[in-house]
């Protein structure tokens, strides 16, 4: 998908390798100078990031190197963990499904479930968001478990042969509510009961994190139009994440799995099993 004038344009700072350069390429970003003004992404040796320009306050998300948690949060993850119990267990493949994550973002839940063992497919439409994405999923080592595709998700989730339907959409639409939710944090719960003092300072990432993601996406996909795409597609249930104050986006929720911070919604299929 090509970005949108809604969308903010990111560039790829220079210097960067010739491998990363053919991979920004893929995801539709270019090359230009180092421009503080403007939104890029930075390497610095063996840490990269993608800074927001000055006049935002030079945010920056850590992808790699040093301030990127993905491999310490990812050894923590447990499956009681509220995500992974409302995805559930398929008992005929060794309790792993087949996963498609609709709205990837980041792409934290999905690597959530890929850390697991489940087969995640993760779309994404914001190419700099995909590109971010891919590069936190490739420093994990994740990749062979975790396929990232850009695109929208409607006609993505439309083309699926028969044979290729997941067992699971996960949706997190929180995105677009215009609420403070903390959608690239499904664990964060249990950061604070692990970390205790240090639990602030991961918050305070958690929103840094959403504001420049915010700040990238542009407008929001039509939460009825992408829910009923899911429930088309979705072999077994559809997972749809939400802020414990608002009600589910549709009717028909099965059962519903509690965090501290956010409500997992869990319809099923017909012939599905809870």
């Amino acid at each position: 998908m090509e970005p949108t004038s809604e969308i903010a344009e990111v560039t790829l700072a220079e210097p960067f390798g010739a491998d990363e350069i053919a991979t920004a390429a893929r995801f539709g970003i270019c090359t230009a100078p180092r421009d503080p003004e403007l939104c890029q992404f930075v390497a610095n040796g063996r840490d990269l990031a993608l800074v927001m320009p000055v006049a935002e306050g030079a945010m920056r998300l850590a992808l790699q190197g040093r301030g990127a948690d993905g491999h310490q949060r990812l050894r923590s993850i447990r499956r009681d963990d509220p995500l992974v119990k409302s995805v559930g267990r398929n008992r005929e493949r060794g309790g792993n499904r087949y996963v498609i994550d609709a709205t990837a973002g980041l792409c934290r839940d999905a690597m959530t479930l890929a850390v697991l063992g489940h087969r995640v497919v993760a779309l994404e439409r914001v190419p700099a968001l995909a590109l971010a994405a891919h590069w936190s999923v490739e420093h994990a080592g994740l990749s062979p478990r975790l396929e990232l595709r850009t695109g929208e998700a409607v006609p993505i989730l439309a083309a699926l042969a028969a044979g290729d339907r997941p067992d699971v959409v996960y949706l997190d639409p929180m995105f677009g509510d215009g609420t403070d939710n903390e959608r690239t944090a499904g664990t964060a719960g249990e950061a604070r009961r692990r970390h205790g003092k240090n639990a602030p300072n991961r918050r305070a990432q958690v929103k840094k994190d959403l504001q420049i993601c915010r700040r990238l996406a542009g407008p929001p996909t039509d939460t009825a139009e992408l829910f009923a795409a899911a429930r088309r597609t979705a072999t077994e249930r559809i997972v749809v994440k939400r802020h414990p104050d608002l009600e589910p986006i549709a009717p028909g929720v099965a059962f519903a799995v509690a965090g501290e911070r956010v409500r997992f919604d869990v319809y099923l299929t017909a012939g599905s099993e809870a």
